[in-house]
């Protein structure tokens, strides 16, 4: 009796191991891994990756299976269409290279300021820095040209590009590998070229005039100066944007200000208007007669500033539209007179020495 029991429970079991195996699909085995340069790697170390992936996978029953996928179905992240991955893989390469004292290879950089413009003939200062990965990415000088297009030898790694066209500027990473290299920058620029008028048209003298040019917003700070000194008529390149532009009329009080944007790809051309005058001082003893030398003279302005001093005969200043005091000291004795400017032609004011 107890040999016919356990002749039935060895029978009962081998009944249920083969439905087991009819229901439960076969399990395919671990997805395989791959290196730094996208090979498969092998536990056992024999023979090629792709052919012992092909064999393990056919001994499981899985014919015509593709590796990537499978890589894919293991959990393995593809580079494809992932820049940051794209860029991270292209970094360990060129850092190998690099280790291998791969040789230099051309490098050759120009710069345009719209996509579909036309590459920038002259005027461009290019730079080019090293990023050195294995000391916290810092970066050294490594190459400099004056050249439109510039040409470098550079060896394998990292590089941060820099050009500069006049005020406008625009930097780039590149990854130099074990083969020549070209890069094309789009600096997102224009041209601002800038001229003045006194209100109602009339021309002022080029040596007169001066500009500045700010980051908006930011005009009452000296140091955020982005260019000064600029002559009308003279072509600054800008990057792209919005700019406060002070121009000054004399050396005086004479001053007009604006915002002025510029596009990328276009010449900006802005004149601006004083609310000014020349004006010319002359101490006389009556009205037409000539003038007496030697005065010391001082103007202030309607809230009681001194905003000009001179010695001399013949003083001429630019003054903005308002009212003014001139105090004329021959010796001991001061002079005086009330006067007003207006935007136009030039005037003589005449301080007499007798009432």
């Amino acid at each position: 009796m107890r040999k016919l029991l356990i002749l039935m429970s060895l029978i009962c079991g081998l009944g249920l191991t083969a439905a087991l195996s009819e229901t439960l699909p076969p399990q395919p085995m671990p997805a395989p891994m791959r290196d730094a340069e996208g090979h498969f790697i092998v536990s056992n170390g024999v023979g090629t990756p792709e052919s012992a992936v092909n064999d393990q996978v056919s001994e499981d029953g899985f014919d015509n299976v593709d590796p990537d996928a499978a890589a894919a179905e293991g959990g393995e992240i593809s580079v494809e269409n992932n820049p940051a991955a794209m860029a991270a893989e292209s970094a360990a390469r060129a850092e190998a290279l690099k280790s291998a004292g791969a040789a230099p290879q051309p490098v050759t950089l120009s710069a345009k300021l719209v996509d579909d413009g036309p590459i920038i003939p002259a005027g461009l200062v290019w730079r080019i820095f090293s990023v050195d990965e294995s000391n916290g990415g810092d970066i050294q000088l490594v190459a400099h040209s004056d050249q439109a297009t510039a040409v470098a030898s550079l060896s394998p790694g990292e590089y941060l590009i820099q050009a500069a066209y006049g005020f406008a500027q625009a930097t780039d990473t590149m990854t130099v590998l074990d083969k020549p290299e070209s890069r094309v920058l789009v600096l997102d620029a224009g041209a601002l070229r800038l001229s003045a008028k006194i209100t109602g048209g009339l021309a002022i003298p080029s040596h007169s005039l001066k500009f500045e040019v700010f980051p908006q917003g930011q005009q009452d700070d000296s140091r955020a100066v982005i260019v000064s000194n600029v002559q009308p008529d003279e072509l600054i390149h800008l990057n792209a944007g919005v700019y406060h532009v002070v121009s000054k009329f004399g050396a005086v009080n004479a001053i007009a200000e604006t915002d002025i944007r510029v596009d990328q790809g276009q010449l900006t051309d802005a004149t601006m208007f004083h609310d000014a005058a020349q004006v010319s001082l002359k101490l006389v003893s009556e009205v037409g007669g000539e003038a007496i030398a030697d005065i010391d003279w001082t103007i202030q302005d309607e809230n009681g500033d001194a905003i000009y001093r001179f010695t001399g005969t013949f003083p001429s200043m630019i003054l903005a539209k308002g009212d003014y005091t001139v105090f004329a000291k021959r010796g001991t004795t001061v002079y005086n007179r009330d006067f007003s400017v207006v935007p136009g032609p030039a005037e003589e004011i005449q301080v007499l020495t007798s009432f």
